[in-house]
This record gives structure tokens, C-alpha cells and sequence, in this order.
């Protein structure tokens, strides 16, 4: 490693990516309003304790109209207890965004039938042992669609009974009976009808609602659009070479963990098996609280007669597979850094160094450099991307904010990703390749392609494009690794990852509410860690008994 200070070329880097950065911005705010633009995401989303009383409300009046009505209805009493989620309808809204139709969609579609909704699971109060499955629009909080579990008594009705009762369901949705023909056999007893708008198709996509009764009571009202089969065999096209180059990440990342745990092992008398502990640690604690944070993603994805159960169990599953690679950054951290100082290379500093509180606030200066020209080079990419190769994405509530516990947690995982990515791929990856490649410039790029595929699962189209761009910026790391050293890495990974999360905070984007003070503190966090560290590693070696000690 050269150099530990900032330099001209790092000051070039940082001065051409924030002006790449302000430029890409401009055309997006210069330009016309995106395609994808829903009118009423400039209202502000309700909160899902808005929409589980919207819910609960719905219901209370719903069921005291069954109950004049003589349905024999259980009425709700007490406080039901709630369960909100984020829903998307993931394959509509990428059909609409791939074919530019959301405009059209929005106009036709977006007060009644909105691509993201709540979803909010309602338990009657005992002695009832039914459950409500109730969809809740986000800024109007009308009920876009419902379904009741368990309790169904299966009271017979005739076919023509069961399509009035059906159409009447669709009338009170807002739409025109009219508009609608069945495309589903006669039901006598209960079922599902299916009916399809034939005004107003999107596209080749058209509205399909499906009504079940339960006697002439309805018990689900769904809506739906039934896309046209070449863009669903594209979008499976796409999926499976997502999980085709997942599958390639994971064997690769597997490959290499194994090395390291191989290396760690039979030279074992030249390890310092001190090295990494603590950004292990941090690691993994972060990690683990992130899993049980996503517990309402987890109970979002499970089936609604779900209590919780298979929720809690896939935290538990995820938490032990997240053990499992904290150690495989742990031994990556021992046999990548016993790789470099067998060549003769220092690229950590150690705490027992006079020099460690100067190299690491000088990384975290060179590492918030090299993000600026990150953040620019990024947008870029995106730009480009977008412009020249069409590509899109769409919400998934797997990885929403809203399907968190505490969203404002979600910018820790910067320094998750941070400290597993840059350990393994650029301190081992770097070092395992170069041993095996006559080109420093192959041992960068290919740990960089196995870190890239590991992205290429996030619902953003074609994916090959998310390989291009993450594998890009890898060789920007690489170059910031072997130049600079692991921490300016890291630091600048860390930054990167938390200013963009931190933004997410300052907008609100994905959140019902903004937090700007929270967002700035995730943005600094970096800054702030190092100078803590900075002034500990002072107080411990500059006003302690060590201070004469000379670096090992």
C-alpha cells in the first residue's frame, strides 16, 4: 500500500463525482414527470395505524349491516387485535413500468386499485374464531378488497342469486355492473365467481375481480389484472437468470469462505487469529437485529391463517444461516489478511500501532472522497441504464421499510454490508486471486463479478444491467483497496451505503413520515466512528502507560 493520505487523483475523483452526481440530477429534475408517476403519491400515505382503524372500522360496519340483515353474522367486539403490512403488486406494476402504461393505469385504476396498499389482518374477538383479511388504500383509506378465514357456514344460494349478490359487490366498488362479463361457470353454493372489465383495459392487461360468497354474503373481494403471457414468460425468463447468477455468487462466496477456513486452519501458526474479532462482532449483531426487525416482511410473506409462527421460525432459520457467515467473515478477516502480510503487505492497521488513530481518520477522509465519485458514478450507471437499455424496477415488500419494526434501523445495514463485502471480496478475494492470476487487474475483477451476482435478485429489469453496474463499481473498491487500504474501503462502502439510506430517511421515501435529523446522524455515522476511535486509540497511546511503545 503507497499511499494513506488523500492525494490529487482522490481529490479529482471526488470533485468529478459530485459534479457527475448535481448533473444527473438536473435532467431528472429538468425533465419531464417519469412515466411511472402516481398522482396520489403526492398525498402523504396514511400510517398503518390509520389503516388498521379503517379496517377495524370497515368491518364493524359491515358487520352490523349483516347482522339487520338477518346473515347471522358474529359482530366484532372489543379490539379486535390487528396485524398492517405493505403489500405490491409486483408483476403489474413491472408490466406497467416496462410498457409505460402507469399513466394510463393511474387515470383509470389508481383511486380503486392501487399497485401498494396495506394489508391489514383483523382476529375477531372470542369467541369467534374467524379472521379478516382487509386491503387498505394508502392515502384514502377506502377498502380496496377483503377475505374472510374460517367460520364459513356454506349456506346454499342459487347461480342467478350468487351472481346478484357478486355484481351488487362490484356496484359498491365503485364500477359498472354493466362493464363486467363472467368468465367463471355458475356457482349454486359457495365458490368463486369471476368476472373481467371488459372497458378500460391496460394494454393487453384487463381487470378480473373475483367475488366468493358464502350464502349471498360476501366473504372475498379480490381484484387483479391478468397479464398477457408474453410479458409474464419474460419476467420468469428474467427471475430464473437472477437466481441462475445467485446461485453462482453463493457458490462462489461458499468457495471462497471454505479456502479461507482452509487456510486458517493448516497456517494456523502464522494467523493472528485476533484479526477481525470486533468488526465481526459488529457484524453480526447488526445482522441479526436487522432479521428480527424485518419480522412484520417475514409475516407479511407467510399465509394469513398464519399467526406469527412461520415468521418467528424463518427469523430463527435466518439468524443461524447469518452465524454461519460470520464466521466465514471471520476467517476471511484471519486468512485475507495472513495472505497480504506473507507478500510483505500491511493493508490493516492494528491498534497497538503509534500511527492507528492518524491512518484511520485518514481513511475515513480518503473513503467519503471515494464516495463522492461512487455516488456519481452510480448515477451514471443509472442514467444510462435507464436511457439507453430501459431499465425499471418495482417495490418489493420483502425489503420495504414500511415491513419493519423500526425503519429508522434499516442504515445500520450499511456497515453490514460494508464489513462482510469488502472482507471478503476485496482483503480475501483480491488476495486468493492474485495468487492464482498472473493480472492484478483479473484478481479485482473477478471477486467483483461474484460479489455483482449476488445483486442481480433485487426486482430491478433486465437484470444483467445490475451485474454491469455493481460489478463497475467493485472495481472502483478494488482500485480504493489496493491503493489505499482495507479501511478507506470499507469506509467508503460504509458511506456510500449509509448516505443513500440516510436519504431515504431525510425524503421519506418508503416511510410513512421523514426524520432529517436521523438521516443527517446515519449520513455522519461513519465520520463520527472514526474519530471516536481516532481519539480513544490517542487516549489509550498518548496519555497511557504505552505510549513509548513502538509499533509490532
Amino acid at each position: 500500500m503507497k499511499k494513506y493520505g488523500p492525494d490529487k487523483p482522490l481529490l479529482l475523483l471526488a470533485l468529478t463525482g459530485f459534479l457527475l452526481y448535481a448533473a444527473v440530477v438536473f435532467i431528472y429534475n429538468t425533465g419531464a414527470a417519469p412515466a411511472g408517476s402516481d398522482p396520489y403519491e403526492t398525498s402523504a400515505s396514511i400510517s398503518k395505524e390509520q389503516a388498521a382503524e379503517a379496517a377495524v372500522a370497515w368491518l364493524r360496519q359491515r358487520q352490523g349491516a349483516d347482522a339487520d340483515n338477518g346473515s347471522g353474522a358474529v359482530t366484532v367486539g372489543g379490539s379486535p387485535g390487528t396485524f398492517v403490512s405493505f403489500q405490491s403488486e409486483k408483476e403489474l406494476s413491472g408490466y406497467l413500468t416496462k410498457e409505460k402504461l402507469q399513466t394510463l393505469y393511474d387515470k383509470s385504476y389508481a383511486s380503486r386499485m392501487p399497485v401498494d396498499y396495506y394489508r391489514v389482518e383483523v382476529a375477531e374477538a372470542s369467541p369467534s374464531v374467524r379472521k379478516w383479511v382487509i386491503d387498505i388504500h394508502m392515502t384514502t383509506k377506502a377498502v380496496i378488497g377483503w377475505s374472510r378465514i374460517g367460520g364459513e357456514s356454506l349456506a346454499a344460494v342459487s347461480a342467478s342469486d350468487a351472481e346478484k349478490a357478486a355484481r351488487e359487490a362490484i356496484v359498491r366498488q365503485g364500477y359498472e355492473e354493466a362493464e363486467f362479463k363472467r368468465i367463471s361457470p355458475p356457482a349454486a353454493m359457495s365458490g368463486m365467481l369471476l368476472f373481467e372489465r371488459e372497458k378500460e383495459p391496460v394494454g393487453d392487461a384487463k381487470l378480473t375481480i373475483g367475488v366468493k360468497l358464502d350464502g349471498i354474503s360476501v366473504s372475498s373481494f379480490t381484484q387483479s389484472f391478468r397479464l398477457p403471457a408474453a410479458f409474464t414468460s419474460w419476467l420468469k425468463h428474467q427471475e430464473d437468470t437472477a437466481s441462475m447468477w445467485t446461485r453462482i455468487s453463493l457458490w462462489g462466496n461458499g468457495l471462497m469462505a471454505l479456502i479461507a477456513l482452509g487456510y486458517t486452519v493448516l497456517r494456523w501458526r502464522t494467523v493472528d487469529f485476533s484479526r477481525g474479532v470486533l468488526l465481526t462482532a459488529v457484524y453480526a449483531v447488526i445482522y441479526v437485529m436487522n432479521n428480527i426487525n424485518m419480522y412484520p416482511a417475514y409475516k407479511a410473506g407467510s399465509t394469513p391463517t398464519s399467526s406469527g409462527q412461520e415468521a418467528i421460525l424463518s427469523i430463527v432459520l435466518i439468524n443461524f444461516v447469518t452465524l454461519l457467515m460470520a464466521a466465514a467473515v471471520y476467517f476471511s478477516f484471519t486468512a485475507g489478511e495472513a495472505l497480504w502480510r506473507r507478500e510483505g503487505k500491511s493493508v490493516m492497521p492494528r491498534w497497538r500501532d503509534a500511527d492507528f488513530g492518524t491512518r484511520i481518520t485518514r481513511s475515513m477522509v480518503q473513503g467519503y472522497l471515494l464516495c463522492l465519485f461512487l455516488l456519481g458514478l452510480q448515477q451514471v450507471l443509472f442514467l444510462v441504464a435507464e436511457k439507453g437499455f430501459g431499465v425499471w424496477s418495482v417495490n418489493d415488500p420483502m425489503s420495504s421499510p414500511r415491513n419493519m419494526l423500526q425503519p429508522a434501523l434499516l442504515p445500520l445495514m450499511a456497515w453490514a454490508a460494508g464489513i462482510s463485502e469488502e472482507t471478503t471480496f476485496r482483503l480475501l478475494g483480491i488476495a486468493l486471486f492474485s495468487r492464482l492470476l498472473r493480472f492484478k487487474w483479473l484478481a479485482v475483477l473477478l471477486p467483483s463479478l461474484i460479489w455483482a451476482a449476488g445483486h442481480t435478485a433485487y426486482p430491478i429489469y433486465p437484470v444483467y444491467t445490475r451485474l454491469i453496474e455493481v460489478t463497475v463499481l467493485g472495481l472502483v473498491f478494488g482500485y480504493a483497496f489496493l491503493r489505499y487500504g482495507f479501511l478507506t474501503a470499507l469506509f467508503a462502502h460504509t458511506a456510500m451505503d449509509s448516505i443513500l439510506m440516510g436519504l431515504s430517511l431525510l425524503t421519506g421515501e418508503g416511510l410513512a413520515a421523514s426524520t432529517p435529523a436521523l438521516g443527517l446522524l446515519y449520513m455522519a455515522l461513519p465520520a463520527a466512528v472514526a474519530l471516536a476511535v481516532s481519539w480513544l486509540h490517542k487516549l489509550r497511546f498518548v496519555n497511557g502507560t504505552r505510549q513509548n511503545r513502538r509499533p509490532v
